[in-house]
């Protein structure tokens, strides 16, 4: 059953959470894109037919990539959501895009809900068994212990999934199960057939996917797939941080616990493990990197200390702190940046996001630095802000809130420029003290 399926893989959206970071579907992890990652763990489960859904910026480089990931005979499709209205049109977009085949089952994934690839070989497995046992629909929930902004499922004693609630509210769950996305749909042109209901409805909130399930939950049989294993969505620009220690953790079970194949790794530097150096990137003299994962050609100079964190390609280092931070592409931080990742009051650490000031979770993190942003020398960022896409601030600027795109910061100073009293009467300095002034 597996291998009629199609599965629809969500990688559009508009990202906003997600800034100054760009694309999160299209993230380096270990030196591929995290749709890549996503790619293969469906393959491998015998998902071999994909449609992305892309947005008009990422089409052409999510084409590119599919190019480079498909098995022979598969289908691998990408169709473009022109305008970020959400998962139940993205959905309808791509099966106007399959014509005849979108009658075939339907598996709808987000590359940016990070699992297990062994969940996908358990849903191929329970899809198989599903025709016996007249199943509709199979739901992938987890179990949580404290409240995390998704969807809610209600469910039976006997699994069957009887009501979805979006984003709840903390104090208004269902009870303790939330919503994977990650869910299969025997009869596509049902579910196409309810989201349209929901889209004509004239509702300004943006969860028709969710109203449709509950729509089909009600009229059909959809059952759970209970999932116990680890779970990193990748929503806030933090997140990059919780998806780059699973990744760097796998590999570390796997006996690679520090890779630098093609990097250069001069004299004096360390790097402790779990870490991943890019091929071309170098250590300087004196540096250490632990528990970190840095992109292609970049340039950690002499003396700095890179702890936690996540560095894009082409990202130059100059003696720098950077501390459970993320740097994106191109960004450059002169000699004497430093992150703070541990603030004064209580943990978990605050950033701002969308003018609300969000609790982050970690009791650590630092900043996190857009693609092309710079610094000067003796820059210093508080925990939690955010610089945006090329930001420069200039030299000795203490960061204390988020920096937009696209502008400079520069601090001003009042100098104070008065007599040396300390060596005004001196018989070395004073006469010359004294033509020096008046010239």
């Amino acid at each position: 059953m597996a291998g009629s399926t199609i599965a629809i893989v969500l990688a559009g959206g508009a990202n906003s959470r997600f800034q100054p970071l760009r694309d999160k579907t299209l993230l380096p992890i270990l030196g591929r894109p995290l749709l890549a990652h996503h790619l293969a763990a469906l393959t491998a489960a015998g998902f071999h037919d994909v449609v992305v859904v892309a947005t008009p910026r990422t089409e052409g480089r999510i084409r590119s990539l599919l190019r480079e990931h498909a098995p022979p005979g598969a289908l691998r499709e990408v169709v473009v959501q022109r305008e970020a209205r959400g998962m139940g049109d993205a959905i309808l977009t791509a099966q106007r895009a399959l014509g005849d085949a979108a009658a075939r089952p339907l598996l709808v994934t987000q590359a940016h809900d990070v699992v297990e690839p062994e969940l996908f070989a358990t849903l191929a497995s329970r899809i198989a068994m599903a025709e016996g046992q007249g199943i509709d629909g199979i739901i992938t929930g987890l179990r949580v212990r404290e409240y995390f902004p998704a969807g809610y499922l209600s469910v039976d004693a006997e699994g069957r999934l009887r009501g979805i609630i979006e984003k709840p509210g903390a104090g208004n769950e269902p009870g303790d199960l939330i919503n994977i996305v990650i869910h299969w749909h025997r009869d596509a042109a049902a579910l196409g057939t309810a989201l349209e209901e929901e889209y004509r409805k004239p509702l300004e909130r943006d969860d028709h996917y969710e109203r449709a399930l509950a729509a089909l939950f009600a009229r059909r049989r959809y059952v759970l797939l209970p999932y116990a294993g680890a779970w990193k969505p990748l929503k806030y620009p933090w997140h990059v941080l919780e998806v780059m220690d699973l990744f760097l953790e796998r590999e570390a079970r796997a006996g690679r616990p520090v890779q630098s194949e093609g990097a250069r790794i001069f004299p004096g530097a360390q790097i402790v493990g779990p870490a991943w150096i890019g091929p071309g990137s170098i250590v300087g003299t004196g540096s250490l990197v632990r528990g970190s994962m840095i992109g292609a050609n970049v340039e950690i100079g002499y003396g700095c200390e890179v702890a936690r964190s996540w560095v894009g390609d082409n990202v130059h280092l100059h003696h720098t702190y950077l501390g459970d931070s993320v740097v994106d592409e191109g960004a450059s931080l002169a000699f004497g940046t430093v992150t703070g990742n541990q603030p004064f009051y209580p943990p978990p650490v605050r950033s701002t996001v969308g003018g609300e000031r969000l609790r982050t979770g970690r009791a650590k993190f630092g900043a996190i630095i857009g693609a092309r942003a710079r610094t000067g020398i003796g820059v210093l960022l508080y925990p939690g802000v955010k610089v945006g896409y090329g930001a420069y601030i200039g030299p000795g600027v203490v960061v204390t809130a988020d920096v937009a795109p696209l502008t400079l910061t520069v601090v001003r100073q009042e100098l104070q420029v008065t007599r040396n009293p300390f060596l005004a009467d001196e018989p070395d300095f004073g006469d010359n003290a004294t033509e020096n002034a008046g010239a």
